[in-house]
C-alpha cells in the first residue's frame, strides 16, 4: 500500500498518488480492494479490465459510487496512482 502525497505532474496531466488495500484475486495475483486519498475512500465493485505497461501493471475497475478508475501500479517502486477518473452517468430527471 503506498501512502497518498502531493499529486506530481505528469506528460498526461495530472495524475493522483492513491493508497490501495489489495487481495489475492482468483489468478492469485493481487488485486485492489479498496482506493483512498484524503479523506475519501472507495471500494472496488468490479475490475473491468487489468493490463501490463512497462514495469506496471493497469486496472480499469467501477467503484462503488459508480465512477469509472484507471489505476497504474508501479511494481518497483510499489507505487499507486490514479491515471483515470470518469464520474458516473446521471439519469436524466426529466424528458
Amino acid at each position: 500500500m503506498a501512502a497518498a502525497g502531493a499529486p506530481p505532474l505528469s506528460s498526461r496531466g495530472i495524475v493522483f498518488r492513491v493508497w490501495v488495500r489489495c487481495e489475492d484475486g482468483s489468478s492469485g495475483e493481487r488485486e485492489p480492494i479498496e482506493v483512498g486519498w484524503g479523506h475519501r475512500r472507495i471500494r472496488v465493485r468490479e475490475i473491468v479490465d487489468r493490463w501490463f505497461g512497462a514495469g506496471c501493471r493497469y486496472f480499469k475497475l467501477i467503484a462503488d459510487d459508480g465512477g469509472l478508475y484507471i489505476l497504474r501500479h508501479d511494481q518497483m517502486a510499489d507505487a499507486w496512482e490514479l491515471t483515470f477518473f470518469q464520474r458516473a452517468a446521471r439519469a436524466n430527471a426529466g424528458p
